[in-house]
């Protein structure tokens, strides 16, 4: 099975047959006599020490106490322990560590964007529409929670009941619409999107009511920030834990827990808290499980917070949807102050319940393709077009065959703006957008100027961002496209009817831009050469393009492209690295680098040598690269010499960041556990929980989180180690499913801050660890010796499990000379290798061994010049 597990020491008590007198660890089988209490792991971890060998033992998914057996070769039980499965955690400062034995998860935040059009000259396609669309039905459970400080009685608790079914399903009585967080949906989804759900009730058609065993102040903290009460990190979880054999989680997408209040001045803020995996029996050795998007509400809402249940169901919903609030918390920074575009949107102000605006709306797949009219700065005359808006709210309920329900004018690579036309809808048809404009607006947001999925207001220019009379423009100088450095206006020609001109002029200006990590963590436009992946002209293993190579000197290699119709000279690009982390304290790798990029064109640069430190940290150190342009002191890249600057359009697209390490679970007898510490940190000026998500793609591993949140001080950084282990055999060796057998193991490590600022946990950072199986192999022998002016180096590989030849791979040699690394490849045959150097000037070599498919690396010890 898998689920949470907590560090402890379990002695088994053998059973002292005489025959048993003198077993080794390696001849003792310890298992879980059920699954549902957990598993036993055989693998050796970096830690493991044959004096006294442990095991891991991974907490299963189902309450209860457990026996653990120990057995002998032949199967005759030498010994045996009993352990307790239990439903709440009580240590404060760190949660729970977590074991996933099955694949999947959550889609990621971060949405997908268009790789660049091949002909930047030619016409283009909408950017923002790569998203997880978020069609059909999802269904919702609302699920009562009281604790020992305050019970909920069982007449109020269906009382509660009928209230909620009302809100969030079935429609609020006497109220035009009647409103509910499910039609809320229907309207801005056009049916495309149905939430649909109930109040979870036992067979007797009571509501479930989870009660939790200890009081508010063991269930809830106070953030002094927002002043207010949240969950704590395993609510949850323990919530989960306590009532899975009573609510079956396998029915819902999302679940709502309602808390009763524990005093006047004790109610929880409604807030989301992402994903929380449940698991449970599967039919073969691997586990089933769901992943269940959570929110917490109070049971008194709106005496409590003043807005009615159904709007802000809607807006915690939206974050199960994945869409992040649109509130201005202080760690967004200056730059977007005053941009929040307020009640145009659920996830900026919900009181009204405003329709989701144009980027969320084509994020989530609601408005094709066709209805976006695609612009393109281009070089050459002035160009102008006239196009007509279908109110976006009326994509499908009011379909127009010629309208478009969307502009979006390319800024440069994954920046654009988005334009839309908004206005207040009828109470008798509608129950969203009631407190918009009565007469239409055109309104402009900007998307992709931040590292998330977020949007903002375009900036203000001429009448904009919200053009609301006929003769309205937006564009720097009153919109003239000779003054502009955007070279573009909009201007409002009918408002009433939607038309709209936009115009395009002949300003030459550069747009650089390089592509951010995409949902695995790194950049398609950033990557790392070293001696392991790279011949000096071409990849020999593509693979490993992404990872850094230990203690071994790398080359951080950005390409960025040039969209402009202008030339670039003199672009400095700085390379940095940092431990993967949150808190992101970045290091330089050597010099700026300088170099011309030409208009519509790509040119790659490279850093100077760099060979990481991974400290005194066990294991290795987990390494972000990043590249950015160094502009100006407004941060825009400026054409040197020019004055007044001709400067790039945006400057948002002008970093990039890959974050990716491969490791190999290398299989004898057992396999190995590889493990990795990251740096987890709290930005913030303040206490805050920062949660630990993990998740993998085979289910033929097993991986490990060591906490799964942290409690943090005011920019605190702590470590947190996670494990990766093939385990994807039975018993007698055979494979449990065939089709992942060559299928590498990504495991997708996520931070969040807790909530504070926003209503919802805040993805801050994330890794992607790339783990591959491979049959464990060692150096049988490795030397230098002196021969004549020369110094021979040689060596001999076999498989550890058997003593096989490996059947291909290459060694490289890492010469130490006064602290300064040089690398040499050389090749392997028939497990051997021999090369010479130079009798003098250097100190000592390593080998390294670089295998095929199927087989695992391994490093030799260090051998001194003789």
């Amino acid at each position: 099975g898998s689920g949470r597990t907590a560090t402890a020491v379990i002695p088994v008590s053998l059973m002292g047959h005489d025959d048993d007198a003198g077993l080794s660890a390696e001849e003792i089988v310890f298992s879980v006599l059920d699954p549902r209490g957990g598993f036993i792991s055989r693998s050796k971890d970096y830690g493991h020490d044959p004096s006294q060998p442990t095991f891991l033992l991974a907490a299963g998914h189902d309450l209860g106490t457990y026996v653990i057996e120990a057995t002998n070769a032949i199967g005759d039980l030498v010994g045996s322990a009993t352990f307790e499965v239990g439903g709440s955690w009580d240590d404060e400062s760190a949660g729970p560590p977590l074991a996933i034995w099955s694949a999947g998860g959550p889609d990621d935040y971060a949405p997908g964007w268009s790789p660049p059009d091949d002909d930047p000259n030619g016409p283009c396609s909408p950017q923002w529409t790569r998203y997880s669309p978020k069609r059909g039905t999802r269904t919702v459970g609302v699920v009562f929670v009281d604790t020992s400080s305050s019970r909920l009685s069982s007449a109020d608790v269906k009382q509660a009941a009928v209230e909620w079914e009302q809100h969030l399903f079935t429609g609020v009585p006497g109220e035009p619409g009647p409103p509910s967080m499910s039609k809320y949906y229907r309207e801005v989804s056009s049916d495309k999107l149905k939430i649909e759900g109930k109040v979870v009730r036992d067979k007797h058609g009571d509501p479930i009511v989870v009660k939790l065993p200890k009081g508010w102040k063991q269930n809830f903290y106070w953030e002094k920030k927002s002043e207010h009460w949240y969950a704590n990190g395993s609510f949850a979880a323990s919530v989960v834990a306590l009532s899975k054999e009573s609510v079956n989680y396998r029915k819902y997408d999302f679940v709502i827990f309602v808390v009763k209040s524990g005093s006047e001045s004790q109610f929880v803020w409604p807030t989301n808290y992402g994903w929380e995996r449940v698991d449970y029996e599967g039919k073969g050795l691997l586990p089933e499980h769901t992943e269940i998007g959570v929110n917490v509400m109070p049971l008194d809402h709106e005496k409590r917070v003043g807005k009615r249940i159904y709007a802000t169901a809607a807006h915690e919903i939206g974050h199960s949807l994945q869409l992040p609030d649109l509130y201005e918390p202080e760690l967004w920074g200056s730059d977007y102050k005053g941009r929040s575009v307020g009640g145009w949107d659920l996830m900026a102000q919900s009181a009204r319940i405003p329709q989701f605006a144009l980027p969320h709306q084509i994020a989530l797949g609601w408005i094709p393709s066709t209805k976006i009219k695609c612009i393109r700065h281009q070089p050459g005359a002035l160009k102008q077009e006239v196009v007509s808006l279908h109110p976006s709210a009326w994509a499908t309920y009011q379909p127009s065959p010629l309208n478009y329900s969307a502009v979006e004018i390319r800024l440069g690579e994954r920046s654009n703006y988005l334009v839309e036309l908004r206005k207040s809808q009828l109470p008798t048809q509608y129950v969203t957008d009631q407190n918009l404009p009565s007469d239409p607006a055109i309104l402009i947001t900007e998307v992709g100027i931040l590292d998330t999925p977020r949007f903002v207001f375009a900036p203000e220019r001429g009448d904009g961002p919200v053009l609301t009379s006929v003769g309205d423009t937006f564009g720097d100088g009153g919109g003239s496209t000779t003054s502009s450095p955007l070279g573009m206006r909009i201007y409002a020609l009918d408002i009433q009817g939607g038309e709209i001109l936009i115009e395009t002029g002949t300003s030459k200006v550069p747009e650089l831009s390089i592509r951010e990590w995409d949902k695995s963590y790194h950049s398609p436009d950033l990557f790392v050469r070293n001696a392991r992946n790279w011949n000096g002209s071409t990849w020999i293993n593509a693979e490993w393009r992404y990872d850094v190579f230990g203690d071994n000197p790398n080359r951080v290699v950005a390409s960025f492209l040039n969209e402009g119709n202008l030339d670039a000279p003199q672009v400095g690009v700085r390379f940095e690295y940092t431990r993967a982390g949150a808190n992101e304290k970045w290091q330089p790798i050597g010099s700026i680098v300088y170099r011309d990029v030409a208009q519509l064109s790509s040119v790659e640069f490279v850093s100077d040598e760099w060979i990481p430190d991974p400290g005194e940290l066990l294991p290795d150190a987990h390494y972000c690269v990043r590249a950015r342009i160094v502009g100006s002191g407004d941060g825009f890249y400026s054409v040197p010499g020019t004055n007044p600057p001709i400067r790039e359009l945006t400057k948002s697209n002008n970093s990039a960041r890959s974050n990716f390490q491969r490791m190999i679970s290398a299989t004898s007898s057992p396999s190995s556990r590889v493990a990795q510490f990251l740096e987890i940190g709290n930005p913030t000026d303040r206490e805050q929980i920062v949660y630990i998500k993990l998740r993998q793609t085979n289910p033929l591993y097993r991986s490990y989180l060591g906490a799964s949140w942290f409690r943090m001080d005011a920019f605190e950084s702590r470590d947190v180690l996670v494990m990766s282990e093939f385990a994807g055999t039975d018993d007698s060796g055979a494979l449990l499913m065939d089709e992942f057998r060559f299928e590498p193991n990504r495991v997708i490590v996520e931070a969040y801050l807790g909530p504070g600022e926003l209503d919802s946990i805040e993805l801050i950072g994330g890794n992607q660890i790339e783990v591959v199986e491979g049959l464990a192999v060692q150096f049988q022998r490795f030397a230098a010796v002196a021969s004549g002016n020369e110094v021979v180096v040689s060596g001999d590989l076999r498989v550890k499990s058997g003593g096989a030849v490996p059947p291909g791979g290459s060694i490289i040699l890492t010469i130490d000379t006064e602290g300064k690394l040089e690398n040499r490849t050389i090749p392997l045959s028939q497990g051997s290798f021999i090369t010479t150097l130079p009798r003098e000037g250097w100190d000592a070599v390593r080998a390294y061994f670089l295998p095929p498919p199927g087989y695992a690396d391994v490093t030799s010890k260090t051998v001194l010049r003789p």
